[in-house]
């Protein structure tokens, strides 16, 4: 046989295999593929299907042990106890052994050597974690989920909420409204409105708002105040047709009971809110 007719037949012969496995993997554990799958090259899919039925194997019976019985219970010294010409090397070597055994550790926001070190050793080696090893899975955690920097969220907030009126696709407008609070908002002016009164005036701006090209946004000031935040941003948006606007925006924001920060008031450069 050509080697290319054998090519050929043992990619419809997978095929049809993967076929048949995704379907008992949707009967039997409730999958669901959409039609981008059938792209896929059939080994590729296979070496897939492999890893799913290995996760579910291992997943069903997996027990959560602390994330130091998973590493093999290392001997780790307390921050307080490492001097600070030995910490970068057992900073390393602790880096070392997380990601011989697959696991992650990074930060959003910048973190020195020293509360990294102690943020793993004093706290994330208590975490539990699923006893379960698959070649290619990662277990990843991220410092900034156990200790959220207010200033760097809220101007996320901000940038999120600017980008969101400008350059927000008109299916989705309601999304916009995950930007804002739910127990108080203001206009822009100040005044007290309801959140039927905002989702009309968001509606209207989607109504007659440019196609908008270009988005900048600038953080220039941030201030908390334990549950309450305020941004000032420097906004400038172009339209196809290049006409500028630019300003100012204000933004008064209170911490969210669901995590992050949603806005109360927003005054956003062209934007009627």
């Amino acid at each position: 046989m050509e080697e290319w007719l054998r090519g050929e037949w043992e990619a419809f012969r997978l095929g049809m295999e993967n076929a048949d496995r995704k379907e008992q993997m949707e009967r039997e554990l409730g999958a669901h593929f959409g039609s981008g799958d059938e792209a896929l090259d059939p080994k590729m899919e296979s070496e897939w299907l492999n890893y799913i039925e290995e996760f579910e194997r291992q997943f069903e019976h997996a027990q959560r042990i602390p994330l130091r019985q998973f590493l093999g219970y290392p001997v780790v010294k307390p921050s307080a106890d490492v001097p600070d010409e030995a910490l970068e090397n057992e900073l390393n070597a602790l880096f070392d052994l997380l990601v011989e055994n697959n696991v992650a550790v990074d930060c959003i926001c910048e973190v020195d050597d020293r509360e990294l070190y102690r943020f793993i050793v004093e706290e994330l080696l208590d975490e539990e974690i699923d006893d379960m090893r698959i070649p290619g899975m990662i277990c990843h955690y991220t410092y900034d989920e156990f200790h959220p920097n207010d200033i760097y969220n809220v101007s996320e907030a901000v940038r999120s909420l600017v980008y969101d009126l400008l350059r927000g696709s008109p299916e989705f407008q309601e999304y916009v409204l995950h930007n804002f609070s739910r127990e108080r908002l203001f206009t822009a002016h100040g005044q007290p409105q309801s959140l039927e009164e905002l989702t009309q005036r968001i509606e209207d701006w989607f109504a007659l708002r440019p196609e908008v090209a270009d988005v900048e946004t600038e953080i220039v000031a941030s201030a908390i105040d334990s549950d309450d935040a305020h941004v000032e941003a420097d906004v400038r948006w172009t339209t196809a047709t290049g006409v500028i606007t630019q300003g100012r925006a204000l933004c008064w924001l209170t911490r969210s009971p669901y995590g992050g920060w949603d806005a109360v008031q927003a005054s956003v450069p062209g934007v009627p809110l």
